[in-house]
């Protein structure tokens, strides 16, 4: 039978979080209490059991997407052995990384849950090193890959790896919550599809201008609203406005400084039907 499944818990996922999650790197440490930027965090404790493992192994997977501001984790252990002298862990896990999204912190990246192995070799001193990070093949060698890698008893929870998603988002988001104690900062958490994003082209725009804007404004969102990064210590508010006149419409794109509200670029498009043009500030008004 296999084994009841081991949820992690939230308490140890929070207090590894402050050890190995969400926040700045050493650089930004300096500037972060002046900028909304989060302070840096202590270095990562040494793993000296499956469950603190697989939060660092998952964690840094995440870390890999390098987007958004807080990285994030949620595993459900399905069974933990040793195999030729190695300890390894077979799990359910799910990436995640927020990023502040319309003032909502967002998951801008991240994975469903997805069946894994991970293989661990332990030191003299009692020290988890993850050796391997074993994930399925996508595609149609998905199902046997599964069959291959894990024990046949497994093979059913993580072929049906989505029914546990659920409690991996639980997770991921007690990480985003704690972060936002962390900055001092209240916000709603959640993934994208939690919330809304409006689209130019919904409320006038035409496809083929959307599409020129794109790459134009390629660091801007490409909604109609705010995103937030943290530049070298400094958090910047890059939004994306859009206003539909009778005659035309006006596409405004503005990076803000978000503790001075310092602007330090402003573009601004002139719309009418596909045509594009780039215009000063003042003739928005003519």
């Amino acid at each position: 039978m296999v084994k009841k499944w081991i949820i992690v818990g939230l308490t140890l996922a929070l207090s590894l979080f402050l050890l190995a999650g969400c926040g700045a790197g050493p650089a930004e440490e300096e500037s972060a209490a002046d900028n909304g930027a989060p302070a840096a965090q202590a270095e990562v404790v040494p793993a000296k059991n499956a469950e603190e493992a697989v939060i660092q192994a998952v964690l840094e997977r995440a870390k890999q997407f390098g987007e958004g501001e807080c990285s994030a984790e949620g595993h459900v252990i399905l069974k933990e052995t040793e195999e030729n002298g190695q300890q390894v862990v077979y799990a359910l896990c799910s990436t995640g990384n927020y990023g502040f999204v319309n003032g909502n912190l967002e998951e801008i990246a991240g994975s469903g849950a997805i069946p894994s192995k991970l293989t661990f070799t332990v030191d003299e001193d009692g020290v988890w090193n993850l050796e391997e990070y074993w994930e399925p093949e996508d595609g149609s060698g998905y199902t046997k890959s599964i069959e291959a890698a894990f024990p046949s008893e497994l093979v059913s929870a993580a072929l049906n790896a989505n029914t546990a998603y659920r409690d991996l988002k639980i997770q991921k988001e007690a990480y985003a919550k704690g972060y936002l104690r962390e900055i001092g900062r209240e916000a709603e958490v959640g993934d994208y599809a939690d919330f809304e994003h409006l689209l130019a082209t919904d409320q006038g725009m035409s496809v083929e201008a959307s599409n020129y804007l794109l790459g134009e404004a390629e660091n801007y969102p490409y909604f109609i609203g705010t995103e937030e990064r943290i530049e070298d210590g400094v958090r910047w508010v890059y939004e994306t406005a859009w206003e539909q006149t009778e005659d035309c419409g006006i596409a405004t794109y503005t990076k803000t400084n978000y503790e001075t509200g310092e602007v330090a670029e402003k573009m601004i498009y002139r719309v009418e039907g596909d045509k594009v043009t780039k215009i000063e500030e003042e003739e928005t008004l003519e």
